[in-house]
């Protein structure tokens, strides 16, 4: 599957971003000081783990499709 690019949002839940995780799990967070803000726009490939959707990004962290209900991450079309 080929990268598409994927927009960060995760204002519904009063954030400013996320922060990248290492692996895709919520408890892997990386404490990369360049963790994505609000509307920023990064590639990235879909992909399923434990029925979820994640995505993993050019960089080699991963972010989830939702977080606590809210979906953070939207494809730009």
């Amino acid at each position: 599957m080929s990268a598409v690019d994927i927009k960060i949002d995760a204002s519904a839940e009063g954030c400013t971003g996320m922060y990248w995780r290492t692996a895709p799990q919520m408890s892997a967070t990386s404490n990369d000081p360049s963790w994505p803000r609000n509307g920023e726009v990064h590639k990235g490939v879909w992909e399923t783990y434990n029925g979820e959707r994640w995505v993993k990004f050019s960089n080699g962290f991963y972010l989830p499709e939702k977080q606590k209900g809210f979906t953070i991450l939207f494809e730009v079309k």
